[in-house]
């Protein structure tokens, strides 16, 4: 009897292990971003937006919504390289680093410099429906901060941008049930969002 209790803990412990350190293959978010610009560049001050992250492949997506002259307007973005980190904080837990920097030409008259950061303190989140290997540790909330520097004959713009992003446990399960890549992550919240009359601009 002892026996078979050893084995049914060990056979427990097992699973709880292979729950808490099993991969996401997807993690999509929704939120919103807040931007300002010069003039010359005129972005839009607010979007929504889904954002679609696969740390397995160091890649992430994402689909703009926003409204403008009575039109509701979709900008999807594919997959895209992008860096992942784990960081200790303090409290003995961690946060989840996104990273990428682009650099773009040589000389103050022409040039484009973008960066993406994302960061979050890390929780366990389910992410398929599966008995085990359910749970990653993953950010629930995402800040970000977007920048895009650039000068074209000298004459300079910028765009700076604010995003608040938060997970999406129901579309994040539904994807990874389907065993959905980014790609098809993006496609399937593309479609859903064109049959609400979202339009993607010049299509």
């Amino acid at each position: 009897m002892k026996s078979i209790c050893l084995q049914l803990t060990a056979a427990l412990a097992a699973l709880f292990i292979a729950t808490c350190e099993s991969e996401a293959k997807v993690l999509i978010y929704k939120g919103t971003l807040r931007a300002t610009s010069d003039a010359s560049s005129a972005f839009p001050k607010r979007f929504e937006l889904f954002q679609v992250f696969d740390p397995d492949q160091s890649t992430f997506a994402s689909v703009l919504i926003l409204e403008a002259n009575g039109q509701k307007l979709l900008l999807p973005a594919q997959p895209a390289d992008v860096r992942y980190a784990q960081a200790a904080v303090a409290s003995g837990k961690s946060a989840t680093v996104i990273s990428l920097v682009l650099i773009n030409g040589a000389s103050n008259d022409f040039f484009e410099n973008t960066g993406i950061h994302f960061r979050g303190i890390n929780k366990s989140l389910r992410f398929s429906s599966g008995i085990a290997g359910n749970i990653v540790s993953f950010p629930r909330q995402l800040l970000g901060t977007v920048f895009d520097d650039e000068a074209f004959n000298g004459q300079g713009a910028f765009i700076e941008q604010r995003i608040v992003l938060s997970y999406q446990e129901g579309r994040t399960v539904t994807a990874n049930d389907g065993n959905q890549s980014a790609q098809q992550a993006i496609d399937a919240i593309v479609a859903e969002l064109k049959a609400k009359g979202f339009q993607v601009p010049g299509v």
